[in-house]
């Protein structure tokens, strides 16, 4: 991720200035609830996914790695779960005609006191070229606390459809997580730099531009980024490079 600070000085354009970047910091992993990345697994379709015995598992990323250790308390992760059959809207494959499918999937899972649990569940769209008439693009079907979810395609129906309408659609198995991570507010950025943004036709440039490096998974959800402006007679005390 890419974080642009535009740095505008609107004074008058005599009054030369620099500006000094001092420190950023990385002051994430607050001791409160915040949301992680949702992870989401998927069968595509039209990359011929959704087939009986295909297999698809989400984990919790941070409690299965070393990341673990910034988490300040895992039995009070809080986890929302979803498996859900939809049209892939993103993909350009043409509809042929009105179909109806229904997917058996089953559903196993490792919960947040660790017991290990399965269901299935038949999870069915349908869809109508025709304008006005309802139906149904999406089925969902939530759970909650698993930490570590698979589902297996167990059968396929399509109703008699005279093609293939899996190729249209998609299923998921996604996870959102929301969780306690410990407090740190010292710890510097990684890989920090800088670049000049638009400069203009005399040359000067009023805008630079900070990139560092994310902390996925970490519970990072703030950076402070400081600077200091310094005369242009005092210039040389502070460069660097």
């Amino acid at each position: 991720m890419i974080r642009q600070f535009f740095v505008m000085d609107d004074r008058v354009h005599n009054v030369k200035r620099c500006l000094l970047l001092l420190v950023l910091l990385l002051c994430g992993r607050w001791a409160m609830a915040s949301t992680d990345p949702i992870v989401v697994t998927v069968f595509k379709g039209s990359n011929h996914e959704i087939k009986v015995d295909s297999v698809r598992q989400t984990i919790d990323p941070v409690f299965y790695s070393s990341h673990i250790a910034d988490i300040e308390d895992t039995t009070k992760d809080i986890y929302r779960n979803t498996i859900a059959l939809l049209i892939d809207e993103e993909d350009s494959a043409v509809i042929q005609s009105d179909f109806t499918v229904s997917i058996r999937v089953k559903i196993s899972w490792v919960a947040k006191d660790g017991t290990i649990d399965s269901v299935f569940k038949t999870l069915q769209v349908n869809y109508k070229l025709a304008d006005s008439l309802k139906y149904d693009a999406r089925n969902y079907f939530f759970f909650d606390n698993a930490r570590k979810v698979t589902i297996q395609i167990d059968s396929i129906d399509l109703h008699g459809a005279s093609w293939d309408p899996t190729t249209v659609l998609k299923l998921e198995n996604r996870m959102e997580v929301r969780r306690n991570f410990l407090f740190s507010c010292s710890t510097t950025a990684v890989n920090v730099d800088k670049h000049i943004g638009d400069v203009s036709s005399e040359g000067n440039f009023d805008e630079l531009v900070v990139t560092w490096d994310p902390q996925v998974f970490k519970g990072v959800t703030h950076y402070d980024v400081e600077w200091a402006w310094v005369d242009i007679n005092d210039l040389d005390r502070y460069k660097d490079g």
